[in-house]
């Protein structure tokens, strides 16, 4: 698991796992370790153990990258394995960036297509780690030249345990000079841990970031460490 890697992967869709026991360093996921272009759907790992010793560790990828057309995707799936690994540790996503400062797909003109899509996951298996630890996904990031991130509909019921940077959802959130959108989150489960720690995202980085969240998920970011508030007419939009 510490080498193999995944490229022009188109689709993995309608696929189960049960007893899943997985187990590796660094990379480590129990339908792909490392890759590109990945795109799952309708998928469920039932019971079992992914872990990792080292960083990067996800109940479904461990780690994914940019390729410039494409990115990352997970719709529709679960999760009930239990999730442990240092740093980058996530119920289905370990740690995912797409982009680059000279465009990805276009360097000309520097544009890139690739996106980060997760949409309506489910989290029940205990995740835990070091720096980095989110019921759905560890960290995940953008740059400027790339399509950008969907992200909605999630839920976690389990514990998400750490020592920095865990939330119920997300450990972590990276956007260059772009805001981050994460609508119709739902955390359950106790998340503990000594610094960033949050219900829905432990932490949120980027020049002049901002975390936009509908209202309903606003009593969840009691545990935001919140810096330099900008106050704004549309309440519903954290200037942290």
């Amino acid at each position: 698991f510490n080498t193999a890697s995944v490229k022009n992967l188109t689709c993995i869709k309608n696929l189960t796992l049960s007893h899943v026991y997985v187990s590796g360093s660094d990379n480590v996921g129990a339908f792909v370790g490392n890759g590109l272009w990945i795109y799952i759907l309708n998928c469920s790992i039932t019971d079992g153990i992914v872990k990792g010793s080292g960083n990067n560790v996800g109940g479904f990828i461990g780690k994914s990258g940019s390729a410039g057309w494409y990115g990352t995707t997970i719709k529709e799936s679960s999760n009930y394995a239990s999730i442990s690994g240092k740093n980058y540790v996530g119920g289905f996503l370990g740690y995912s960036y797409i982009g680059n400062s000279l465009g990805a797909y276009d360097p000309e003109n520097c544009g890139g297509t690739e996106t980060i899509t997760l949409k309506e996951l489910k989290n029940h298996g205990t995740v835990s780690g070091s720096e980095y630890v989110g019921g759905i996904a560890g960290s995940i990031g953008r740059n400027l030249n790339c399509g950008g991130m969907s992200l909605e509909k999630f839920a976690n019921y389990a514990e998400v345990k750490g020592s920095s940077c865990c939330g119920g959802i997300f450990g972590q959130t990276i956007a260059n000079y772009e805001d981050v959108t994460v609508e119709e989150a739902t955390n359950k489960g106790k998340i503990t841990g000594n610094t960033y720690i949050g219900g829905i995202v432990g932490r949120c980085v980027r020049l002049r970031p901002r975390l936009l969240l509908p209202d309903r998920n606003r009593r969840q970011l009691h545990a935001f460490r919140i810096l330099q508030p900008v106050p704004r007419t549309d309440d519903r939009v954290f200037e942290i």
